[in-house]
């Protein structure tokens, strides 16, 4: 139960009419009454996530990890838009992109990602980062 005392932050990545359609409107309001931070990032279902909004939520999240804290992510099914989350994060943590999908396929007993362009866009956001000279925990130039 320790590890459930450290969770900060819950991010949803489902679009404005799937929580609603889903059951899950109330989310916010309940993840805010358990005390944790609710963070809305919406990516269409089998899509890619919009590199100006999410970066900087990534380099927030990546922070708030290097701190201790825990990070749950949902999105509809959790093989495509929240495993593109848990991607990038874990490639921030210097994971190489094909090793960070593994881990997450054998963690979550399902291959992912669900999409080829997710599974580009992490390995873009990597190499865009290391041309551009960015710290990939932060997005910062170097």
């Amino acid at each position: 139960m320790a590890g459930l005392r450290a969770l900060a932050v819950v991010v949803c990545l489902l679009t404005a009419a799937e929580p609603c359609e889903l059951g899950l409107d109330g989310g916010r309001d309940a993840a805010r009454r358990a005390g944790l931070d609710f963070v809305w990032l919406p990516v269409a279902d089998r899509g890619v996530a919009d590199a100006a909004a999410f970066l900087p939520v990534l380099g927030d999240l990546v922070h708030r990890l290097d701190r201790g804290h825990h990070v749950v992510a949902h999105c509809r099914f959790r093989i495509g838009r929240a495993s593109l989350l848990a991607a990038a994060l874990l490639t921030a943590h210097g994971c190489d992109p094909d090793r960070a999908w593994k881990l997450i396929s054998a963690a979550g007993g399902h291959r992912v990602p669900d999409t080829d362009d997710q599974r580009n866009w992490i390995r873009q956001y990597v190499l865009i980062g290391r041309r551009e000279g960015r710290d990939p925990r932060s997005g910062a130039r170097s």
